[in-house]
């Protein structure tokens, strides 16, 4: 996997691999994770980038361009950006959502009125008066889920040891450095 593009939010990083997909380039987003090497005691104290990540060395170029294109782009104002942020209510447990506040009847994610007595109701109103934006929070995708690579891919991923630069290419996914001895993960950006 090759590195074609960095992004200090997860969304945006999500944006720019689902672009390179449409256009045909097996993309995927990586990071955004703690480096390891630079807390003390070991513990984590510098956030690390995004990282959008293509299957093979000769798709770099095409997807530096596509990315390009992206950022070119940015300055036109978001069309039907409301419709993308709302949250997918078929996601949402059936036990957490309120009962219709006119007259208690069950409602469902798909229902704009109440079944029992016809109210107009906005079920994410409705969970937000309820439970807060926390109730919401499983209506949306978890950003571990966009990153589909086998284990084949991820072995085959070239990331640097994060302490001496050393190439992690066919090595686990998680381990320890050949070269240094020091504790690594290819979700981890060298600093």
């Amino acid at each position: 996997m090759y590195v074609v593009g960095r992004y200090s939010d997860i969304l945006s990083a999500q944006e720019a691999a689902a672009f390179l997909r449409s256009h045909g380039l097996p993309a995927g987003v990586s990071g955004g994770l703690y480096s390891p090497s630079d807390g003390m005691w070991g513990f984590p104290t510098t956030a690390l980038p995004y990282r959008v990540l293509v299957a093979r060395k000769d798709q770099r170029a095409l997807a530096r361009h596509l990315l390009a294109e992206i950022d070119s782009e940015a300055d036109e104002p978001a069309t039907n950006w409301e419709a993308q942020s709302r949250p997918d209510l078929a996601r949402l447990d059936q036990e957490l959502i309120p009962p219709c506040p006119a007259c208690g009847g069950r409602l469902s994610p798909t229902d704009e009125l109440c079944s029992a007595c016809g109210l107009a109701v906005d079920i994410v109103e409705l969970m937000l008066e309820t439970h807060g934006p926390e109730g919401l929070a499983q209506c949306y995708p978890d950003p571990d889920e966009q990153v589909h690579l086998s284990e084949e891919e991820w072995v085959a991923l070239d990331l640097p040891c994060t302490a001496c630069g050393y190439s992690l290419a066919g090595l686990p996914f998680v381990g320890v450095c050949p070269e240094c001895g020091c504790r690594y993960s290819k979700t981890i950006e060298p600093s």
